[in-house]
């Protein structure tokens, strides 16, 4: 008789022929595991311990939907049927009696818990006091809690407390609330401040160390260094100068619910050189006390804390809103598969804030669409068109006129109203708009007052009501009058603070000087249009709205601010203001020769803006005319001459006061620039055919050709229009401009002008007669106009649609303003108002051996000017800080300001730090992208990986929660998403749809030194690369993958496969025998992604895996497998230390828990969970059922190749009763009763291609010689014998066994059988098989 042995050291195979399958594998197992005695080589089987309820949760319905492990502690999550309901508890098992009590940390019914949602969790104790954890159900916000804070310990899972108000959105990393921007208190003397410009901003901190958003900023601060009783004698200086000054500042907190906040980070922004980059650091944080709402903190320059990066401080809106998985490396926290999160306003459309405007009684929208079908015919797309925004006409192509007919006529679209006041409004109607104006200083003398904006703000200027104040000088700026800028307003959400979109505003062309409002533009006055200055006055020009905004929208914010488009250079149809001068031709110029002409700037000095009447020389100096302004003499934002650009009168500026200072000089102080009193509506205007700036007192004196004619800063004379060269007089640095001549009259002269009588024989008016508008003296005679150098923009801010909205930067121009506030006045422009001064005449000796000069002289103006320079804050010597004893140096002596320009010391004048015209860029904020509608609000990023900011164990500022906006990578999306973060070996690793690969987090260069040692060269910082180590298989669940320390398996859908990797990447389940059963068990759900509805075992779809970190068994269920077999799925079992799978378990739990002792699972399909504890409990026996068999199926085919008649098996086995019933984990065992000697397997089946016993049940007796015996089976020594039963394949039962056939093939299949009754342990060694060869 032959043998064959079956043991069980290289696990199951379902994949080899069973007549080659060899005798160290077997078929199937069943709740039986295989181990080796120590000192064999042999396995030998053992039934499995079932499990034992460890606490049932009480809720309705309530499951565990995640869990994750901090040391001893399993904290775990539950979902009920509310689909909002949601707890957190926290369990520590005793290792002595298996038991433990859950602690509930937190239970909150708007936790927003959902079984549909799975929970992925990671933890991490710091310290004592601090044990954080992360979790996300990549559906609500990414959260943490350190369960240690105070609040969290009840004591019990059945209590419930307030936990110190603490609601389920303080528990998001992602922190924001409604608050307003601080406030300036004062500037103060003291302190080490630099010169520059400022802004403040803040952020809280909660009490478990999370960061909210920064606040929106303060208006820009200006710090400069000196005082001076009058704002004009103020003085700016250049950068990195200490200006000795301090801020005070306030905040208000009486809008923020403070039970979660410990404490507030004062943030400061300094900018010392125009448009660059703010240097953004934070101060020491101030503790806050829930109950007190107001906070100062002065800034002195001496406290700072640390830098933060300009990308932390821009971020209105958080980096991402959830994420699907985590994973840790060197302190950093991954987090991968993320969705974006905006701030979504669905109740309104992007495009319900554009303005519209009237032009008297035709609405802009509808003239557009009917009067210009080429341009467009949609009504939407039309708001964005004003045709008064145009003055050229040069958009629409209709307007050829040398007046503009059609611009002065149907295309002064600018009423608020068909027949109302100057303003705009909407076609939704949520949004009105008028200008208005706030009064300043020209020359103020240190007054100050409070001031209202109407935006639920205090105002106050803190040393003038002048540009020169620190803070009013900024939070007023206005707007230049006829310029057109592009506005939007961005609002804020309730629950977090987080910016919308900009809802686009659109373009608004804002009022003339002469611009009549249809309202009294000055409380009191009667005035109605937009004056720069009057009545020793000077007012900024704003937009005041007004906002009717609905309910649904209310509803969701709690705050708003207006934004603009930053109008740069190339964005300005307005590029300076100032005035002109006339020509006239002098003869033999000194550098030029005998009999040769240059030309020379020159009014009279008897009244200074009156012009002489004669021409007595030439022609073509008729078309030259000189233009100063404060972009000109400190060449900052000068004009540079483009073909196409015109000057534009646009006031009058009244020469009113005119002061002799001395017998040597005069300075003529005006004090209103107001409108032009006649037919305002057309324009005064001329091109230009040539302009060149002049630099005063350069090494040629001055002498420049403009468009081949040359010309002088220089005046030749004290007396009007001398022909003689025998006096001269320096006038300073100008630009000459070369107008083009006159195409209607043919005459040379400037077409600004033609010759008429009305004034007088030789006067020139404009050319219209009919109009008689004299360009250079107005016609009453008492001024000058107001000159505009302005140019023509066909695409200003790139042009006229939501389209190239949408790609527009805007930053802040207003407060954060509350919802309750519905009509801000929004100033924060770019353009200030100030005191420009420049020289008419300047004589000096110095220059007699040039000119023959005579005695010195001087005549200076000053006058109000818009302008883009801050005039009180410049420095260096001007008129208006010289003239009246003004000493710069400090020496006591009288500083001339023409001496200096005069002595080759003109690098003293016209200075100034153009960083205070800086206008506000601290954040920025974008329109709705075109394709919004496509991708909608909450975007997913599923291949990008975020890294947090390293943590330092016991900070009190939560580094996993600092998100920067930049610090993330993505991966290629060819290979789908990524579904799962693994660590392995320091490493951590992605697995994509179809990817498989890890990251190069913080790489380190290391090279060998010349005696063997290694040295660190450097490291790279954060998310340096990443490699794939296959896309040809990954895993799309995000639960069925593991890290263990055998390497990492996961499942693969796609091909049906589990994979191992330890170095190389190996289809385990293929290697192992599994590759036909999973590809025939594998259907259905189980199959399906997350977004194909899938990968849930909470719902019973997909799959799921835990690691037995003493067995190094790795337990996979899947569910939904929806086949012929068990439609509920399979638990397979692979034994990672031998590399093999060992056994299938018949339960299958929607879910795993486990810590490095335990494993916890609940029963499936219940409507409530019990948790349960593994291996604790009755064999065989889970969630509290009927024990299941235990089972072992081997195949007998030794000498496979010839056919054999099976006799009978042998075996050892024993089984034990148990005396005390004890944990399998850790180091001890269980304790036993003696051995039950004539207790073994329980039913037996034996069955080949063609026979089957079908199973018999070994408790079956016979009659032996007056004794009971067993039917079957037979105890020699230690070793049970069973006698084969005859084949039942017809399952007979009348037929007479010894008429039923023998098993005869040539292999079979035997299945042994062990009912676990009475909780009795059973081990099985090898199983011998006795045959005959079988002969035909």
């Amino acid at each position: 008789m032959k043998t064959h042995v079956s043991t069980y050291g290289k696990g199951l195979n379902k994949d080899i022929s069973l007549d080659a399958m060899p005798s160290d594998m077997y078929l199937h197992a069943e709740d039986i595991r295989f181990f080796t005695d120590e000192g064999s080589s042999l396995a030998a089987g053992i039934n499995i311990k079932g499990t034992s309820q460890i606490f049932q949760l009480l809720g309705t319905g309530e499951q565990v939907i995640g869990f994750t492990t901090i040391r001893n502690k399993i904290i775990f999550f539950t979902a009920d049927n509310t689909n909002a309901h949601g707890r957190i508890y926290e369990l520590v098992i005793d290792d002595k009696t298996n038991l433990g009590t859950p602690v509930l940390i937190y239970d909150h019914p708007t936790m927003g818990f959902k079984k549909a949602s799975p929970i992925e969790a990671i933890g991490i104790a710091e310290d004592s006091c601090t044990e954080r954890v992360v979790f996300s159900d990549y559906d609500e916000y990414t959260r943490s809690i350190n369960i240690l804070d105070d609040c969290f310990k009840t004591g019990a899972y059945t209590t419930v407390t307030s936990y110190c108000g603490i609601l389920p959105n303080d528990l998001d990393i992602n922190q924001g609330f409604c608050f307003n921007n601080p406030s300036v208190d004062d500037v103060i003397g003291g302190g080490n401040l630099l010169t520059g410009m400022y802004q403040y901003a803040f952020r809280l901190i909660t009490r478990d160390g999370k960061q909210t958003l920064i606040s929106q900023a303060t208006p820009l601060i200006s710090i400069y260094p000196k005082d001076a009783d009058r704002n004009i004698d103020l003085e700016g200086d250049e950068e990195d100068v200490v200006a000795g000054k301090s801020v005070k500042l306030k905040f208000d907190l009486s809008n923020v619910d403070l039970s979660n906040i410990q404490n507030l980070i004062p943030i400061r922004l300094f900018i010392n050189t125009i448009n660059g980059l703010p240097e953004v650091t934070q101060f020491p944080e101030i503790s806050i006390d829930p109950l007190r709402s107001d906070y100062t903190f002065i800034d002195s320059g001496n406290n700072l804390s640390s830098e933060i990066t300009n990308e932390q401080y821009i971020l209105s809106n958080f980096a991402f809103k959830t994420n699907k998985t985590f994973a840790v490396k060197d302190n950093l926290l991954l987090y991968s598969n993320i969705k974006e999160n905006c701030f979504e306003l669905s109740c309104i459309d992007k495009e319900d804030f554009v303005n519209i405007r009237y032009n008297g009684g035709t609405n802009n929208v509808t003239y557009i669409t009917s009067s210009y079908p080429s341009i467009t015919t949609d009504p939407i797309e039309a708001r964005y068109i004003n045709p008064f925004n145009d003055e050229t006409g040069s958009i629409f192509g209709h307007d050829t006129s040398p007046l503009a007919t059609q611009w002065q006529g149907p295309h002064q679209f600018r009423n608020q109203t068909p027949t109302g006041i100057v303003g705009g409004t909407t076609v939704s109607g949520y949004l009105n708009y008028r200008f208005c104006l706030e009064e300043m200083d020209v020359i103020g003398t240190g007054d100050t007052s409070s001031y209202s904006l109407n935006d639920g703000y205090s105002h106050k200027s803190i040393t003038h009501d002048a540009i020169g104040d620190p803070v009013k000088g900024n939070e007023v700026r206005g707007y230049k009058r006829g310029e057109v800028y592009r506005f939007g307003i961005v609002f804020f959400s309730k629950d977090k603070g987080q910016a919308s979109f900009v809802y686009p505003i659109g373009d608004i062309k804002m009022p003339s000087i002469s611009q009549e409002a249809g309202y009294e533009t000055i409380s009191g006055t009667g005035i109605t249009n937009f004056p720069v200055a009057t009545g020793g006055n000077s007012y900024a020009l704003g937009v005041e709205f007004d906002l009717n905004l609905p309910q649904c929208l209310k509803d969701q914010i709690c705050g708003y601010q207006i934004v603009r488009v930053d109008r740069d250079y190339d964005n300005k149809s307005y590029l300076s203001q100032g005035v002109i001068q006339k020509y006239h031709a002098v003869v033999d110029d000194p550098d030029l020769g005998s009999g040769a002409y240059s030309y020379l700037a020159m009014p009279n000095l008897d009244t200074i803006f009156e012009y002489a009447d004669e021409f007595p020389l030439g022609s073509d100096r008729k078309t030259l005319l000189s233009y100063l302004s404060p972009e000109i003499s400190y060449n900052v934002n000068s004009p540079e001459f483009k073909s196409g650009d015109y000057l534009k009168s646009v006031g009058i500026a009244n020469d009113s006061t005119q002061t002799v200072v001395s017998s040597s000089g005069q300075t003529v102080d005006i004090v209103e620039v107001d409108k032009i009193p006649h037919d305002t509506d057309y324009l005064h205007k001329e091109l230009i055919a040539d302009a060149e700036r002049v630099v005063c007192g350069t090494g040629d004196r001055g002498l420049r050709y403009v468009n081949n004619v040359p010309v002088r800063s220089y005046s030749s004379s004290t007396t009007a229009y001398s022909n003689s060269a025998s006096a001269g007089a320096f006038m300073g640095t100008n630009m000459i401009c070369h107008l083009k001549k006159s195409q209607s009259n043919g005459s040379a002269a400037s077409p600004f002008l033609y010759q008429g009588t009305t004034s007088g024989t030789g006067v020139y008016v404009w050319r219209n007669s009919a109009l008689m508008f004299p360009i250079i003296e107005p016609k009453t005679g008492t001024g000058t106009y107001v000159i505009d150098y302005a140019r023509p923009l066909l695409n200003q801010y790139g042009g006229r649609s939501y389209s190239v909205m949408s790609r527009n930067v805007f930053h802040p121009c207003s407060n954060v303003i509350d919802v309750a506030e519905t009509t801000p006045k929004v100033y924060q422009g770019d353009t200030f108002i100030g005191y420009y001064d420049f020289a008419t005449h300047i004589y000096d000796d110095n220059y007699a051996a040039a000119f023959g000069f005579g005695s010195s002289f001087y005549e200076t103006v000053r006058m109000p000017v818009e302008t883009s320079i801050n005039l009180d804050l410049t420095h260096g010597f001007t008129a208006h800080k010289n003239t009246g004893g003004y000493d710069h140096d400090n020496d006591g002596v009288y500083d001339s300001w023409r001496f200096k320009e005069i002595n080759n010391q003109r690098g003293d004048m016209f200075k100034y730090n153009t960083v205070f015209s800086q206008s506000r860029k601290d954040k920025s904020f974008f329109a709705q992208p075109l394709d919004y509608d496509v991708c909608g609000c909450e975007v997913t990023r599923d291949v990008r990986t975020y890294i947090s900011d390293p943590k330092i164990n016991g900070e009190t500022i939560d580094s996993w929660s600092n998100i920067r906006i930049n610090n993330y990578r993505d991966i290629d999306s060819a290979h789908g998403a990524i579904n799962k973060l693994l660590t392995l070996r320091d490493e951590v690793f992605f697995l994509q749809d179809g990817g498989f690969g890890y990251f190069s987090i913080n790489p380190r260069a290391v090279i060998t030194t010349n005696d063997g040692s290694p040295t660190e060269l450097g490291s790279g910082a954060g998310l340096a690369d990443h490699k794939y180590i296959s896309t040809a298989h990954g895993c799309k669940h995000q639960w069925g993958c593991v890290a263990t320390d055998s390497g990492i398996f996961y499942f693969d859908s796609e091909n049906k496969k589990i994979y191992n990797y330890s170095g190389t990447d190996t289809p385990i389940s293929d290697m192992k025998g599994f590759h036909g059963f999973l590809n025939y068990r594998l259907k259905g759900d189980v199959l399906l992604s997350k977004s194909q509805g899938g990968d849930n075992p909470i719902l019973d779809k997909g799959v799921h895996c835990t690691f037995d970190y003493n067995k190094k068994e790795l337990i996979w269920t899947f569910l939904g497998t929806e086949d012929s077999v068990d439609r509920s799925g399979f638990t397979l079992v692979l034994d990672t230390k031998n590399q093999a799978f060992s056994h299938f378990l018949k339960h299958t739990p929607r879910i795993y828990l486990n810590d490095a002792d335990y494993i916890l699972s609940s029963k499936p399909l219940a409507t409530a969970d019990n948790l349960h504890l593994h291996e604790t409990g009755v064999y065989g026996s889970y969630y509290g059922d009927a024990p299941v068999e235990a089972m072992i199926s081997v195949v007998v085919n030794a000498q496979g190749d010839i056919n054999k008649i099976l006799r009978y098996i042998e075996f050892n086995s024993t089984v034990n009763a148990l005396k005390e019933k004890g944990s399998y984990y850790g180091d001890r065992v269980d304790e036993f009763q003696t051995t039950l000697r004539d207790e073994t397997i329980t039913g037996l089946r034996i069955y080949n291609e063609h026979q089957d016993s079908g199973k018999i049940d070994l408790s079956d007796t016979r009659q032996f010689k007056g004794t009971t015996v067993s039917k079957y089976l037979q105890r020699k020594f230690d070793k049970w014998r069973v006698k084969i039963p005859r084949n039942n394949q017809l399952n007979d039962s009348r037929r007479d066994n010894r008429l039923k056939d023998r098993f005869r093939s040539t292999y079979f299949v035997v299945e042994l059988y062990f009912q676990n009754n009475n909780d009795k342990e059973f081990k099985i060694n090898r199983v011998i098989s006795f045959f005959d060869r079988h002969s035909f």
